[in-house]
Protein backbone atom coordinates (compact mmCIF):
# COMPACT_ATOMS: atom_id res chain seq x y z
CA UNK A 1 0.00 0.00 0.00
CA UNK A 2 1.27 3.61 -1.11
CA UNK A 3 2.05 5.87 1.49
CA UNK A 4 -0.79 7.40 3.24
CA UNK A 5 -0.38 11.70 3.80
CA UNK A 6 -4.37 12.68 3.19
CA UNK A 7 -7.54 11.59 4.24
CA UNK A 8 -10.50 12.89 3.90
CA UNK A 9 -13.76 12.89 4.78
CA UNK A 10 -16.56 14.98 4.42
CA UNK A 11 -17.34 18.23 5.97
CA UNK A 12 -20.22 19.83 8.18
CA UNK A 13 -21.89 17.72 10.72
CA UNK A 14 -20.13 14.53 11.87
CA UNK A 15 -21.38 11.12 13.13
CA UNK A 16 -19.97 8.34 14.96
CA UNK A 17 -19.01 5.97 11.75
CA UNK A 18 -16.82 9.19 10.05
CA UNK A 19 -15.09 9.94 13.03
CA UNK A 20 -14.34 6.71 14.43
CA UNK A 21 -12.81 5.64 11.17
CA UNK A 22 -10.70 8.87 10.46
CA UNK A 23 -9.35 8.08 14.34
CA UNK A 24 -8.46 4.38 13.47
CA UNK A 25 -6.53 5.61 10.22
CA UNK A 26 -5.03 8.44 12.41
CA UNK A 27 -3.75 6.03 15.18
CA UNK A 28 -2.25 3.82 11.76
CA UNK A 29 -0.80 6.86 9.98
CA UNK A 30 -0.30 9.66 12.29
CA UNK A 31 1.45 12.15 10.05
CA UNK A 32 -1.59 12.00 7.61
CA UNK A 33 -3.86 15.27 7.07
CA UNK A 34 -7.55 15.35 7.60
CA UNK A 35 -8.74 17.20 4.86
CA UNK A 36 -13.04 17.89 5.31
CA UNK A 37 -14.47 18.72 1.95
CA UNK A 38 -17.45 18.10 0.04
CA UNK A 39 -15.87 18.75 -3.31
CA UNK A 40 -15.60 15.55 -5.45
CA UNK A 41 -12.77 17.29 -7.48
CA UNK A 42 -10.55 17.35 -3.85
CA UNK A 43 -11.26 13.68 -3.88
CA UNK A 44 -8.99 12.91 -7.11
CA UNK A 45 -5.32 14.24 -5.02
CA UNK A 46 -6.68 11.87 -1.77
CA UNK A 47 -4.80 9.20 -0.59
CA UNK A 48 -8.02 7.95 1.43
CA UNK A 49 -11.70 8.99 0.95
CA UNK A 50 -13.59 8.34 4.16
CA UNK A 51 -17.53 8.63 4.13
CA UNK A 52 -18.24 10.57 1.19
CA UNK A 53 -17.95 10.48 -2.20
CA UNK A 54 -20.22 8.02 -3.29
CA UNK A 55 -17.99 5.44 -3.91
CA UNK A 56 -16.91 2.23 -2.16
CA UNK A 57 -13.20 0.63 -4.04
CA UNK A 58 -10.89 -0.74 -1.16
CA UNK A 59 -8.53 -0.87 -4.00
CA UNK A 60 -8.24 2.52 -4.42
CA UNK A 61 -8.97 3.46 -0.71
CA UNK A 62 -12.53 4.93 -1.00
CA UNK A 63 -14.97 4.17 2.17
CA UNK A 64 -18.23 5.75 1.25
CA UNK A 65 -21.45 3.69 1.75
CA UNK A 66 -24.20 6.13 0.97
CA UNK A 67 -24.46 5.26 -2.99
CA UNK A 68 -27.16 3.25 -4.39
CA UNK A 69 -26.76 -0.10 -3.61
CA UNK A 70 -24.80 0.76 -0.12
CA UNK A 71 -21.85 -0.98 0.19
CA UNK A 72 -22.65 -4.72 1.03
CA UNK A 73 -23.85 -5.98 4.57
CA UNK A 74 -22.81 -8.61 6.91
CA UNK A 75 -24.00 -11.78 7.13
CA UNK A 76 -26.17 -11.22 10.04
CA UNK A 77 -27.95 -8.60 7.32
CA UNK A 78 -25.96 -5.12 9.40
CA UNK A 79 -25.14 -2.78 6.32
CA UNK A 80 -21.71 -1.14 6.86
CA UNK A 81 -20.50 2.51 7.74
CA UNK A 82 -17.81 3.89 6.72
CA UNK A 83 -16.31 2.67 10.20
CA UNK A 84 -16.93 -1.10 9.13
CA UNK A 85 -15.81 -0.23 5.84
CA UNK A 86 -12.78 1.22 7.50
CA UNK A 87 -12.27 -1.53 9.77
CA UNK A 88 -12.59 -4.41 7.36
CA UNK A 89 -9.35 -3.47 5.68
CA UNK A 90 -7.25 -1.77 8.16
CA UNK A 91 -8.28 -3.15 11.33
CA UNK A 92 -6.51 -6.34 11.22
CA UNK A 93 -3.09 -4.15 10.38
CA UNK A 94 -4.35 -2.14 13.78
CA UNK A 95 -4.47 -5.26 15.58
CA UNK A 96 -1.30 -6.16 14.57
CA UNK A 97 -2.27 -9.34 12.68
CA UNK A 98 -4.05 -10.74 15.84
CA UNK A 99 -7.20 -12.24 14.27
CA UNK A 100 -9.03 -13.65 16.97
CA UNK A 101 -9.01 -9.30 18.53
CA UNK A 102 -9.97 -8.14 15.05
CA UNK A 103 -12.73 -10.22 14.25
CA UNK A 104 -13.88 -9.81 18.58
CA UNK A 105 -13.93 -6.04 18.88
CA UNK A 106 -15.61 -6.56 15.15
CA UNK A 107 -18.62 -7.88 16.54
CA UNK A 108 -18.29 -6.42 19.79
CA UNK A 109 -17.87 -2.83 18.76
CA UNK A 110 -17.99 -2.01 15.10
CA UNK A 111 -21.03 -4.30 14.45
CA UNK A 112 -22.80 -1.90 16.55
CA UNK A 113 -21.35 1.55 15.19
CA UNK A 114 -22.45 0.60 11.50
CA UNK A 115 -26.03 -0.72 12.59
CA UNK A 116 -26.54 2.31 14.52
CA UNK A 117 -25.19 4.69 11.73
CA UNK A 118 -27.88 2.65 9.03
CA UNK A 119 -30.40 2.90 11.32
CA UNK A 120 -30.59 -0.79 12.53
CA UNK A 121 -31.84 -1.28 15.83
CA UNK A 122 -29.81 -3.88 17.80
CA UNK A 123 -32.20 -3.57 21.07
CA UNK A 124 -35.79 -3.17 22.06
CA UNK A 125 -35.94 0.29 23.55
CA UNK A 126 -38.28 -0.32 26.79
CA UNK A 127 -40.99 2.60 26.41
CA UNK A 128 -41.87 1.91 30.07
CA UNK A 129 -39.50 4.30 31.30
CA UNK A 130 -39.76 6.90 28.78
CA UNK A 131 -36.39 7.00 28.74
CA UNK A 132 -34.04 6.68 25.25
CA UNK A 133 -30.74 4.69 25.17
CA UNK A 134 -27.34 6.74 25.19
CA UNK A 135 -25.36 5.78 21.94
CA UNK A 136 -21.84 6.19 20.89
CA UNK A 137 -22.92 8.83 18.50
CA UNK A 138 -24.89 10.47 20.72
CA UNK A 139 -21.36 10.91 22.76
CA UNK A 140 -20.08 12.64 19.05
CA UNK A 141 -22.86 14.69 18.60
CA UNK A 142 -21.70 16.74 21.85
CA UNK A 143 -18.50 17.81 19.78
CA UNK A 144 -20.60 19.37 17.34
CA UNK A 145 -21.18 22.97 18.18
CA UNK A 146 -24.05 23.65 20.02
CA UNK A 147 -26.79 25.86 19.28
CA UNK A 148 -25.22 29.64 19.53
CA UNK A 149 -21.53 28.92 19.34
CA UNK A 150 -19.73 29.83 16.32
CA UNK A 151 -19.65 27.07 13.62
CA UNK A 152 -16.11 25.55 14.02
CA UNK A 153 -17.35 22.04 12.83
CA UNK A 154 -13.61 21.29 11.46
CA UNK A 155 -11.77 22.11 14.92
CA UNK A 156 -14.60 19.99 16.83
CA UNK A 157 -14.39 17.14 14.27
CA UNK A 158 -10.78 17.18 15.39
CA UNK A 159 -11.49 17.02 18.98
CA UNK A 160 -13.62 14.04 18.30
CA UNK A 161 -11.27 12.04 16.65
CA UNK A 162 -8.50 12.66 19.70
CA UNK A 163 -11.80 11.35 21.69
CA UNK A 164 -12.46 8.63 19.44
CA UNK A 165 -8.67 7.56 19.79
CA UNK A 166 -8.66 6.78 23.19
CA UNK A 167 -11.66 4.94 22.81
CA UNK A 168 -10.66 2.70 20.15
CA UNK A 169 -7.24 2.12 22.68
CA UNK A 170 -9.43 1.41 25.58
CA UNK A 171 -11.52 -1.20 23.73
CA UNK A 172 -7.87 -2.83 22.20
CA UNK A 173 -6.93 -3.28 25.64
CA UNK A 174 -10.58 -4.89 27.10
CA UNK A 175 -10.62 -7.21 24.31
CA UNK A 176 -6.79 -8.55 24.73
CA UNK A 177 -7.64 -8.61 28.27
CA UNK A 178 -10.38 -10.68 27.98
CA UNK A 179 -8.81 -13.02 25.04
CA UNK A 180 -5.52 -13.56 27.63
CA UNK A 181 -7.77 -14.42 30.38
CA UNK A 182 -9.73 -17.00 28.39
CA UNK A 183 -6.37 -18.65 27.93
CA UNK A 184 -5.32 -18.68 31.37
CA UNK A 185 -8.73 -19.83 32.39
CA UNK A 186 -8.43 -22.78 29.73
CA UNK A 187 -5.24 -23.60 31.06
CA UNK A 188 -6.14 -23.32 34.81
CA UNK A 189 -9.37 -25.90 33.89
CA UNK A 190 -7.50 -28.41 32.07
CA UNK A 191 -4.91 -28.48 34.89
CA UNK A 192 -7.81 -29.48 37.30
CA UNK A 193 -8.54 -32.90 38.31
CA UNK A 194 -11.97 -32.62 38.87
CA UNK A 195 -14.28 -30.83 36.21
CA UNK A 196 -16.36 -30.33 38.20
CA UNK A 197 -14.42 -27.29 39.87
CA UNK A 198 -11.06 -25.16 39.00
CA UNK A 199 -8.88 -23.26 41.47
CA UNK A 200 -7.51 -20.09 39.78
CA UNK A 201 -4.04 -18.34 41.21
CA UNK A 202 -5.08 -15.29 40.50
CA UNK A 203 -8.24 -12.98 39.33
CA UNK A 204 -10.06 -13.66 36.11
CA UNK A 205 -12.99 -11.79 35.02
CA UNK A 206 -15.28 -14.96 34.81
CA UNK A 207 -18.15 -14.94 33.41
CA UNK A 208 -18.33 -14.72 29.48
CA UNK A 209 -15.38 -17.39 30.15
CA UNK A 210 -17.19 -19.69 32.29
CA UNK A 211 -19.85 -20.27 29.90
CA UNK A 212 -18.01 -21.86 27.58
CA UNK A 213 -17.07 -24.72 30.26
CA UNK A 214 -20.81 -24.92 31.94
CA UNK A 215 -21.60 -28.57 30.87
CA UNK A 216 -19.67 -29.85 33.64
CA UNK A 217 -18.37 -26.62 35.30
CA UNK A 218 -20.23 -26.19 38.78
CA UNK A 219 -17.81 -24.02 41.27
CA UNK A 220 -14.96 -22.08 40.87
CA UNK A 221 -12.23 -20.92 43.71
CA UNK A 222 -10.48 -17.75 43.65
CA UNK A 223 -8.75 -14.90 44.79
CA UNK A 224 -10.53 -11.65 43.87
CA UNK A 225 -9.20 -8.21 43.14
CA UNK A 226 -8.49 -7.40 46.80
CA UNK A 227 -6.49 -10.86 47.19
CA UNK A 228 -9.71 -12.36 49.58
CA UNK A 229 -10.37 -16.10 48.61
CA UNK A 230 -13.92 -16.86 47.50
CA UNK A 231 -16.23 -19.80 46.14
CA UNK A 232 -18.31 -19.44 43.34
CA UNK A 233 -20.78 -20.97 41.74
CA UNK A 234 -21.68 -21.34 37.87
CA UNK A 235 -25.21 -20.19 36.96
CA UNK A 236 -27.31 -22.61 35.03
CA UNK A 237 -26.82 -20.02 32.45
CA UNK A 238 -25.41 -16.44 31.58
CA UNK A 239 -27.29 -13.95 33.65
CA UNK A 240 -28.91 -16.49 35.44
CA UNK A 241 -29.18 -16.34 39.45
CA UNK A 242 -30.04 -19.66 39.73
CA UNK A 243 -26.69 -22.15 40.15
CA UNK A 244 -26.13 -25.07 38.71
CA UNK A 245 -25.35 -26.73 42.19
CA UNK A 246 -26.25 -24.70 45.42
CA UNK A 247 -23.54 -24.41 47.80
CA UNK A 248 -25.20 -25.91 51.99
CA UNK A 249 -27.63 -23.64 53.27
CA UNK A 250 -25.11 -23.43 56.05
CA UNK A 251 -22.66 -21.65 54.38
CA UNK A 252 -24.59 -18.69 53.65
CA UNK A 253 -23.09 -15.74 54.86
CA UNK A 254 -20.03 -16.89 56.19
CA UNK A 255 -16.47 -15.56 56.05
CA UNK A 256 -13.56 -16.48 57.35
CA UNK A 257 -14.42 -19.91 58.62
Amino acid sequence: MKQIKTIYTHSGAFHADDVFAVALLKMLYPDAEIVRSRNKEDFDSADIVVDVGDVYDPDHNRFDHHQEGRAGERENGIFYSAMGLVWKHFGLQWCEDDRALFERIDKSFVTYLDADDNGQNTYLVNEKFGVDPVTLDDMVRLFRPAYGEPDEFDARFLRAVDWAKCILELVKAKYVGKLKAATDFADAYSASEDPRFVVLDKYIPLDEIVEGYAEKLLFLVYPDVSGTWRLKTVPKSKGDFESKKSLPAEWAGLRDD
